[in-house]
């Protein structure tokens, strides 16, 4: 991202070394977010020392602003990003089926505007879907998939401010 936006990114240790991330982290993770209630997938994997914020909501019932702007404040930060990654795959008995990797991009500023919303996809892969390394192989195009989409994402911003 420091790339295409040319900006600084605050991330990992830098991130919760800033005084008020305990606050922050206590106020915005949902553990409960991590229970997706799927029996085959029952969990949702996160990095360590990330966390995943409380649903965000964009549309009629919008809340982002009020949990963006909040953050920014209390983090001293100018805008905050949030992706998420999922992995997909058309289930049809009997058939190989496309698996597909998306990859989705908020950047929020500290007035609460949406700056950026994008996403990028992989191309699909046909699969049985009885092997776990074709999943694996699949999680392999994330670094592709993420590069284009804020590469994209970075190109429209910039063509929104002229």
């Amino acid at each position: 991202m420091a790339k295409y936006f040319q900006v600084t990114i605050i991330y990992g240790s830098e991130l919760q070394a800033k005084s008020k991330f305990p606050e922050v982290y206590t106020l915005y993770n949902d553990s409960n977010s991590l229970i997706t209630g799927d029996e085959y997938f029952p969990y949702t994997i996160v990095s360590t020392g990330d966390f995943i914020t409380i649903p965000l909501k964009f549309g009629k019932d919008q809340n982002f602003k009020e949990i963006s702007m909040d953050i920014c404040s209390k983090l001293e930060v100018d805008a905050i990003a949030f992706s998420s990654l999922h992995l997909w795959v058309f289930s049809a008995k009997g058939r190989s089926n496309p698996l597909s990797l998306t990859s989705y991009l908020y950047i929020i500023d500290k007035e609460g505007n949406l700056i950026v919303s994008d996403l990028a996809q992989s191309k699909d892969s046909e699969i049985a879907g009885d092997n776990i390394y074709d999943y694996i192989l699949k999680l392999d195009d994330y670094g592709f998939v993420l590069d284009k989409l804020v590469e994209k994402a970075a190109s429209k911003y910039f063509k929104k401010k002229k």
